[in-house]
């Protein structure tokens, strides 16, 4: 069966390229700026794109280049050829004159060849995949325990979702757009913020990965992880359970063909079904549940279903307007007063609820002037290269960008260690770092909440490890007494 899905692998891979080798080509003709800039940044962003899915990648490496890949490539060409060249978020000074567009162009070629170069180089260091099987870390304690009361599990743990998510729903604790009660405790709001966004999720991705080791097709486990993915992104508000539930699903499909396992065209069907339609009833409920929301208390009572129908119909721009990338390096590329002065201010921001960011206030007019920041909060995100290039330097943001590849592959180097070598928690966590970069912008000073979380999650699991160790060598102390 790997055989058969490797070939419509293939099949497809070729028929995409050549789409978008004819798209690029069409896209050069019509580009504002020096052509030969264009072709090479298509092609720098689609050779990280490759690189991200060939045999000895890392995860952070696959999703951050299909983000790149979306929000640079795909936005810029889609924009250029069927909407010439305008684009439906704000792009500040950006008037479509050629020495903006060149500015732009060499920025993102600057920001995405380190990333290019260090892929390289780990191949002859590290990758995910090739690296010797290594149990040291591995918790095996915690599967001992899960596969023992594997019914008790999963249904507390299924209860337990289902209770954070309604709760979340009801009260609003952490809603994507909205400032939470003012009489929340900092640790309950903390705490859902981290169940909804990935805890959950990774909890169903470390039984997921049990699985795995015992079964060729974990279809329940698979669904269950879909299914939370679809829970916690719906209490959120997000659009966005395309990207957890997508990030684990690459960790299954990546773990079962290291152990060569076969991948039965029932489980593969089921499972994508799944996916797609629990996308997009996520996306249709999520836009009616915004809708009312976010508007105010006299308009709630005058929606219509049209208006939830006119809502729906939106989304069908999302899959090019959604991803944070072209407008940002245009903005701050055409901006002519780039310094280091606004660099520093960016790194001082604070999340402050009833303001704008200072990107929104500073590169764009922002769309965000309006809202009511008693009950929400919106801010428009650059992304981490145009940030790098607040002052102005091609050389920042190649330094910039290199270090952000350290760190993805710092960050992944630790999941895949302290997890056993669960792909599926790996990839999961990897996509949430790359995500992260991704909207990188404002209160950047900030991160280190959601990296340090991020390891807090491994080292929660290692801790229950250990503890079950401890109980477990008692046990089988006392049964050794006992005979």
């Amino acid at each position: 069966m790997i055989t058969i899905f490797t070939m419509v692998f293939n099949r497809i891979f070729y028929t995409l390229f050549f789409i978008f080798f004819l798209a690029t080509l069409w896209c050069g003709s019509l580009v504002p700026g020096n052509s030969f800039l264009y072709f090479t940044f298509a092609f720098v962003v689609n050779l990280y794109l490759f690189l991200g899915f060939s045999k000895k990648k890392i995860f952070f490496d696959s999703f951050l280049s299909v983000f790149f890949w979306l929000g640079f490539w795909l936005k810029i060409t889609f924009r250029t050829i069927f909407y010439e060249g305008k684009f439906n978020e704000s792009v500040g000074n950006y008037s479509g004159e050629p020495g903006q567009f060149n500015e732009a162009m060499l920025v993102i070629i600057c920001g995405i060849l380190p990333l290019i170069t260090l892929s390289l180089i780990r191949r002859k260091l590290f990758s995910a995949q090739s690296r010797q099987e290594d149990n040291s870390f591995g918790l095996s304690h915690i599967e001992r325990f899960y596969f023992e009361n594997r019914t008790l599990t999963l249904t507390c743990y299924i209860t337990f979702v289902l209770l954070i998510t309604t709760s979340n729903v009801y009260f609003h604790i952490y809603q994507r757009g909205t400032i939470p009660p003012q009489n929340l405790p900092f640790v309950i709001y903390g705490v859902y913020a981290w169940l909804v966004s990935f805890g959950l999720s990774s909890v169903a991705a470390l039984f997921l990965h049990f699985e795995i080791q015992k079964k060729e097709y974990p279809l329940f486990n698979t669904l269950l992880f879909i299914f939370e993915s679809f829970l916690s992104s719906t209490s959120i508000l997000s659009r966005g359970m395309i990207l957890n539930s997508s990030a684990g699903l690459f960790g299954v499909l990546s773990k079962l063909i290291e152990l060569k396992k076969r991948i039965r065209l029932k489980y593969l069907l089921l499972v994508t079904g799944s996916f797609i339609v629990l996308f997009g009833i996520s996306i249709s409920m999520v836009n009616t549940l915004r809708l009312f929301s976010y508007s105010p208390v006299e308009i709630k009572k005058e929606l219509s279903v049209q208006s939830i129908v006119d809502s729906n119909e939106k989304v069908k721009l999302l899959f090019i307007d959604r991803w944070v990338g072209a407008e940002g390096v245009l903005s701050v590329a055409s901006y002519p007063k780039k310094d280091w002065g606004i660099f520093k201010s960016a790194l001082k921001e604070k999340m402050r609820n009833g303001s704008i960011s200072v990107y929104d206030s500073t590169f764009i007019e922002s769309s965000y002037n309006e809202v009511d920041f008693s009950k929400h909060h919106f801010i428009s995100i650059p992304g981490i290269i145009a940030f790098l290039y607040y002052p102005g330097k091609f050389w920042f943001v190649f330094l910039g960008m290199t270090f952000v590849g350290l760190i993805g592959w710092g960050f992944e180097s630790f999941f895949i260690t302290f997890s056993g070598r669960n792909f599926v928690l790996t990839s999961l966590l990897s996509q949430i770092v790359a995500f992260r970069f991704t909207h990188f912008g404002y209160v950047p000073s900030q991160s280190y909440q959601l990296f340090g979380t991020l390891i807090i999650t491994i080292g929660l699991f290692y801790i229950t490890d250990k503890t079950l160790m401890i109980i477990y060598r008692k046990e089988d102390q006392l049964l050794v007494d006992l005979e």
